[in-house]
């Protein structure tokens, strides 16, 4: 193609030329359609030549190719493209042309390995390990967040444990002023705040971070709670319980009742993060499990489910 199309483009250019110049002698118009015949059939042959060229171009590196690949089953994009001149992009570009074109029977090109790869059996090989490598690495990753997921166990400032020690000093007026409370109400009320308060503050000491969130509760609301116990147990002391101290004291009681809902709402929020870093590490040991084969796939056995 190169050669004929490079002979005929010349050929028929010449003559298009001896036609032109006929034509503008003034020979006729016979001479001015050969000559737009002869240029279109010399176009024609040039762009026959332009693609053998560049066919034959392909076949030189194809051959510059093998030559530098020798008998290896993989080699690298990078250094074949050093070794020809050209960059790994031309290259790989070039490579996957060959392929598309049967010049490479097995090959496969990988971009993201820089890898021409010369047999079925060396890629496959390769790709199986990559997934191995894949399994493991999500396999890994599973394990850092089932790691990382929970809050990581630290030693308690001075600071915290001061705090800690000054609410469990409130928590320990409270209780000594549950007996003189005298009403069995006001008293399930002081001892169900003694109770969920502990809680928190042994939560705390698990998880130092949530102290940070108890300066409301140790600054404020449990000096207030030891202020209506004092008052409550000063209205009960009273010889005459009339009409105004009943009053007073009912409206103490409600108070204690919003402090346990408060108190209780606290407890939660702390206990929340908990039951999801439960959730995470039960999520990524069925992933785990599913992943080694050991279990179904939660994703599978859903749409098992959908499909019924």
């Amino acid at each position: 193609m190169a050669l004929l199309g490079g002979i005929f483009s010349g050929l028929f250019g010449t003559v298009a030329l001896v036609a032109s110049v006929g034509a503008l002698a003034g020979a006729g118009d016979l001479f001015a359609s050969s000559a737009a015949v002869l240029l279109a059939l010399a176009g024609a042959s040039l762009g026959v030549a332009i693609v053998g060229g560049k066919r034959l171009g392909m076949i030189s590196r194809f051959s510059r190719y093998r030559r530098t690949i020798g008998a290896s089953e993989a080699f690298s994009l990078t250094e074949l493209a050093g070794s020809t001149g050209r960059t790994a992009a031309a290259v790989s570009k070039d490579l996957s042309k060959m392929i598309e074109r049967g010049l490479f029977l097995q090959a496969h090109v990988d971009q993201s390995a820089d890898t021409l790869f010369l047999t079925d059996a060396a890629y496959n090989t390769f790709r199986n390990d990559r997934e191995e490598q894949a399994k493991e690495e999500y396999r890994e990753r599973l394990r850092q967040q089932a790691s990382n997921g929970r809050s990581q166990e630290r030693p308690l400032t001075d600071a915290e444990r001061e705090k800690l020690r000054e609410g469990r000093e409130f928590l320990e007026q409270i209780r000594a002023r549950i007996p003189d409370l005298g009403s069995e109400e006001a008293k399930k009320k002081a001892e169900a705040i003694s109770l969920v308060a502990d809680n928190i503050f042994n939560r705390a000491e698990q998880d130092p971070d949530v102290i940070e969130g108890l300066d409301q509760m140790v600054g404020y609301y449990l000096p207030l709670t030891i202020k209506l116990l004092d008052a409550y147990a000063d209205l009960v002391s009273q010889p005459i319980q009339s009409e105004s101290i009943g009053v007073s004291r009912h409206e103490i009681e409600g108070t204690l009742e919003t402090l346990v809902g408060a108190f209780a709402k606290l407890h939660d929020s702390l206990f929340r993060d908990m039951t999801w870093d439960v959730s995470t590490d039960i999520s990524v040991l069925n992933a785990m499990l599913a992943q080694d084969g050991l279990a179904e796939d939660p994703f599978e056995r859903k749409a098992g489910r959908n499909h019924e």
